[in-house]
C-alpha cells in the first residue's frame, strides 16, 4: 500500500505488531487528538485531557534551542512513549515488558509514513509577523554584569561545563 492511500489510523496500527503494544495516539502541537489506534475504553473525552497534558510534558523537557524527541514513562504495569515529530507526538501504551528497541524502531517508522502524508508531514505555516512597536530605550531591560571568576566546575579554558546538557533517563540532549 503506498504512503498517498495510507491512514494515520492504518499506520499507527502497524504497531500493533510489537508484542505488548495495547494502542497508540497522535496528538498536535497544541494538544488535540488528531489519529487514534486504541481500544474504545480509550475515549475521546479522555484522550482530549490527555493531550495537552502529553505537550505540556514535552515543553517541561525543553530547553532553550533543543527539543525532548521522545521520553518514556514507566509505569508498575504500563509504559507511555512519547515521540516528538514535525505537527506534534506520537504516543504509545504498551505493556511493561514491551521490547523498547522493537518499539522505538515501529514509531520511528510511523513517524516517517505519518510525516508523508501531507496532512501530517509538514509543520503548519507560520502566523504573519506582526507589526509590534520596539520598546522604548528606558524601557529596555538594565544590563547585568556577569562575575568575572570562573565558575569551580569549569576547567580553564574550557567553553562550557563539563557533562553539559540535558540527563533524562540516561540520555543526554546536547544544548547547541
Amino acid at each position: 500500500m503506498g504512503a498517498v492511500s495510507e491512514t494515520p489510523s492504518a499506520i499507527l496500527s502497524t504497531l500493533r505488531d510489537v508484542s505488548g503494544v495495547i494502542g497508540s495516539f497522535v496528538v498536535s502541537a497544541d494538544g488535540e487528538c488528531i489519529a487514534r489506534d486504541i481500544a474504545p475504553m480509550f475515549t475521546n473525552d479522555l484522550l482530549h485531557d490527555v493531550g495537552p497534558r502529553i505537550m505540556r510534558l514535552a515543553q517541561a523537557f525543553s530547553v532553550e534551542r533543543s527539543e525532548v524527541m521522545s521520553c518514556l514513562v514507566r509505569y508498575r504495569e504500563h509504559t507511555l512513549l512519547v515521540r516528538g515529530f514535525s505537527r506534534g507526538s506520537v504516543c504509545v501504551i504498551s505493556e511493561a515488558n514491551v521490547n523498547l528497541p522493537a518499539l522505538k524502531m515501529g514509531v520511528t517508522l510511523s513517524v516517517r509514513r505519518l510525516s508523508s502524508i501531507p496532512e501530517f508531514g509538514a509543520a503548519p505555516p507560520a502566523p504573519p509577523p506582526s507589526k509590534s512597536v520596539a520598546p522604548a530605550p528606558s524601557a529596555a531591560r538594565p544590563s547585568v554584569a556577569l562575575p568575572t571568576k570562573a565558575h569551580p566546575s569549569i576547567p580553564v579554558g574550557a567553553s562550557k561545563p563539563v557533562g553539559a546538557g540535558i540527563q533524562w533517563r540516561g540520555g543526554v540532549v546536547s544544548k547547541s
